[in-house]
């Protein structure tokens, strides 16, 4: 069964991408910049070029496809791009969508993206498709996106509570009061390929 990879030059879709070509598949990556795909995929990458607000485009990159991975940065427009997907997926007779969504996921929530994830989870499972949510509540990939920030300001901003870089030995966070944030487990690989 053939797979579209959305994202597929993003952290996550590129992961994704190259996990199923390592393991004998042939992906499709749904990419917005042509050259951009080649650069991380290499020439021999099955690419369609498109956007999720692009219905000619989706259409032709889901020609063939039994299912796809579907993940998209955090966007106001998100929930209209990725409904758009699946209506377009379900259309071309996708079987299966794994969508990339987030622990906390719910409709109504103050959080935009939990909100955003839970409506657009909601539209995939009425849209009658077989579906696999993931809801990561922490994404290695991302960990060190914010470490320049942190180096700076001396401290790690979180959406649910604001915490201090506990510089003696660099051993865990502390969040205000007393309870501690270890982060030894995530940690300790990036430390030891760190050296």
């Amino acid at each position: 069964m053939k797979t579209l990879v959305t994202g597929a030059t993003g952290t996550v879709g590129a992961h994704v991408m190259h996990t199923l070509t390592e393991r004998g598949a042939k992906p499709r990556g749904l990419v917005r910049d042509h050259a951009k795909g080649v650069s991380v995929h290499g020439p021999d990458a099955d690419l369609a070029v498109g956007e999720y607000s692009d219905h000619d485009s989706l259409r032709a990159a889901l020609d063939g496809i039994g299912q796809a991975f579907l993940t998209c940065g955090n966007h106001p427009s998100q929930v209209d791009w990725e409904t758009t997907f699946v209506d377009a997926a379900a259309a071309a007779g996708v079987q299966r969508i794994v969508k990339l969504s987030a622990l906390g996921a719910q409709a109504g929530s103050p959080v935009a993206f939990f909100d955003a994830h839970a409506r657009i989870e909601q539209h995939l499972r009425a849209a009658g498709i077989a579906t696999v949510q993931l809801r990561p509540s922490f994404k290695m990939s991302t960990l060190l996106a914010g470490a320049h920030g942190v180096r700076q300001a001396d401290s790690f901003f979180a959406p649910a509570a604001r915490l201090r870089v506990d510089r003696s030995g660099g051993r865990h966070l502390r969040r205000r009061g007393r309870r501690v944030v270890r982060h030894s487990r995530p940690a300790d690989p990036l430390r030891t390929a760190a050296g």
